[in-house]
This record gives structure tokens, C-alpha cells and sequence, in this order.
């Protein structure tokens, strides 16, 4: 500060003499010299206000420091404890409980899925007696609970019971899309809602095989979610396409699942050809991804059926070829 000052009182006689002796100098100069002393003046005003708060900030700072110094011994206090009653833990007997209530927990969690399955909405009774020839018993007789399952031994036949329910959510899905293709409303609207659905019903699916899972599940549900990319696939490919109705070729040269009440049977179906689903039990193994070519060797065994009902006589009996 003193030599502040000293500089200061050089630069006033400096522009004292220069005034004295008309020296000219720019206008800014003289502006900025008429500035000097209140800039001083207010550096002086802090340097004193800094040198009386001095002894009160060192007291403040003091006073946190030993304020963070109390709160850092509890904390250390803390960890000790915590450490010793850890200690003292590994000196008891050994405690069951845990292991076996996480084993039940387990347990528990591989039997949801077919739990899940049972309460599914959409089974019918052909549906039950289709399960019932899987487990070869009554699931009718008495409520469903989960002794009344462990005591008919359903949950070992849980990759059976996945696979009906698979072919039953093929079947739903076809029912509901021509739902949306039939009946007096905007059938363009209805595909284009049941679009959305679909996507919601694979973002389920996707959350699901994202948590944990034994591992048939996991290839149970992975099989489910290629069929339903493949189901949503069409459904997209049917908007892109304007189909409004049911009897439109994009949707009929589909492969198509329906229960038929005549032959009390599941039938899958493509253009003009039908054929009774075999029931082929595939298990849990991996699919690969179903694409527009997949269902191709249907197309060409339809093009061959028409192409020998054309080329039968004209007298022929087309039960009797039916039946062959």
C-alpha cells in the first residue's frame, strides 16, 4: 500500500506540472488521472475492513474445523462398532435359516412361470384337457392352489405345459388380429391400435428375460419373443400394406393358427391350404429368426395343392381327395 501511495503522489505531480505548463495530452489520460485518488482511496477502505474482520474469520474457521473434527470421530466410532459386531458374528454357530429361506425363495421362482400360465384367461376347456393329457390328471376337480399342483406333480411337466401354452398364444393372436379385420368398426384403426399392443406385449417379455431366470424359462420366453418380433413384423407389414379385411392376401398368405370346432382340433393355415397342427413338442431349444421366407415351403405346398385340384378330373369326388 505504501508504494501504491508514493506512485500515486509521483503521477499527481507529474499531471500537476503538465497543467501548470499547458502540456497537451489526450482527453482519456486526464479522465483516467481524475479517477486515481477514489480508486486509492477505496483500496485503503479494504484493506482496512480486511485487517479488522481478520481475527473474526480465523475464529469462524477454527470453529468448523473442530465442528468437522467431532462429526469425523463419530463416523470413525461408527465403523468400529459395526466392524466389532461383524466380529462378533463370525464366532456364533452357523445359521440355516438364511440359506434355506433363499432356497424356497428359488424354488418358488421356477414354479411362477407355470403358476402364470395356469391362470392365463384365454383357456378354454379344450385347453385344459389338453393339459390334463400332459400331466395325466384332473386340473378341474378341485381349486388350483400350489399343494394341490405339488401334489399332482404339475411343475415337472413345466416345458410341456409352456409348449401348449405357446401354441394357445398363437392362436390368441390370430383371433385377435382378424378381430381387428372383422365387425362393424375401422378396421385400419383396429390394426394400427393392435399394433401398439403388440409392442407393449414385447417390452414385457424383454423385461422379463432381462431379470433373473433359470434357464428353461429363459429359452421359454426368448423362443416366445422371436415368435411375437415375427407376429409384430406382419402386423407392421399389414399397416404398410392399407389391409382392412380379413379376406386380403397379405393377411391369408400368412401362417395362421385356429381351433376347429368340427375337428376339435388346432389347424394351421396358409392361402387355400389347411392342415392339422401335429403337436410336435419341440422343448425349450433355441428358434432362429423368423423372417418373410420362413413360412416359404407353406406357400409352395399351397401353390401345389391348387395346382393338383386344377389338374384332377372333373368328376372326381374332392372328399374322397381330401380324405387322402
Amino acid at each position: 500500500v505504501t508504494v501504491l501511495e508514493e506512485q500515486q503522489e509521483t503521477v499527481c505531480q507529474m499531471y500537476g506540472l503538465m497543467e501548470t505548463y499547458a502540456v497537451p495530452a489526450p482527453a482519456e489520460d486526464f479522465a483516467l488521472y481524475a479517477t486515481l485518488r477514489a480508486s486509492v482511496a477505496a483500496m485503503q477502505s479494504a484493506v482496512d475492513r480486511s485487517v479488522e474482520e481478520r481475527d473474526a474469520n480465523v475464529d469462524r474457521f477454527c470453529g468448523c474445523l473442530r465442528k468437522d473434527i467431532v462429526e469425523l470421530n463419530q463416523e470413525v466410532k461408527t465403523v468400529k462398532q459395526k466392524a466389532q459386531v461383524r466380529e462378533s458374528w463370525r464366532g456364533l454357530p452357523p445359521n440355516s435359516a438364511v440359506p434355506r429361506l433363499k432356497g424356497n425363495v428359488d424354488a418358488m421362482r421356477d414354479k411362477l412361470p407355470v403358476i402364470t400360465d395356469l391362470h392365463n384367461p384365454c383357456l378354454k376347456p379344450r385347453h385344459w384337457e389338453a393339459l390334463e393329457r400332459v400331466v395325466d390328471a384332473s386340473l378341474t376337480d378341485e381349486p388350483l392352489s400350489l399343494t394341490v399342483l405339488e401334489r399332482l406333480d404339475v411343475f415337472s411337466h413345466a416345458a410341456e405345459i409352456q409348449e401348449v401354452v405357446l401354441t394357445i398364444a398363437q392362436m390368441m393372436w390370430c383371433r385377435d388380429l382378424e378381430g381387428c379385420l372383422e365387425g362393424d368398426h375401422n378396421h385400419f384403426e383396429a390394426l394400427q391400435e393392435f399394433e401398439i399392443t403388440n409392442f407393449e406385449r414385447l417390452n414385457v417379455l424383454a423385461a422379463l428375460v432381462r431379470g433373473p431366470l433359470p434357464s428353461l424359462h429363459r429359452n421359454i420366453i426368448t423362443a416366445l419373443i422371436t415368435v411375437d418380433v415375427h407376429a409384430r413384423d406382419i402386423v407392421t407389414d399389414l399397416i404398410h400394406q392399407k389391409v382392412d379385411s380379413s379376406s386380403d392376401f397379405e393377411w391369408q398368405r400368412q401362417l395362421r393358427y385356429y381351433w376347429d370346432l368340427e375337428q376339435d382340433n388346432c389347424i394351421a393355415a396358409m392361402a387355400l391350404s389347411t392342415y392339422v397342427y401335429g403337436y410336435e413338442y419341440l422343448g425349450a431349444c433355441p428358434r432362429l429368426v423368423i423372417t418373410p421366407l420362413t413360412p416359404g415351403f407353406m406357400v409352395m405346398k399351397a401353390a401345389h395343392d391348387i395346382s393338383s385340384l386344377m389338374s384332377r378330373p372333373s368328376n372326381m369326388n374332392l372328399d374322397s381327395w381330401e380324405d387322402e
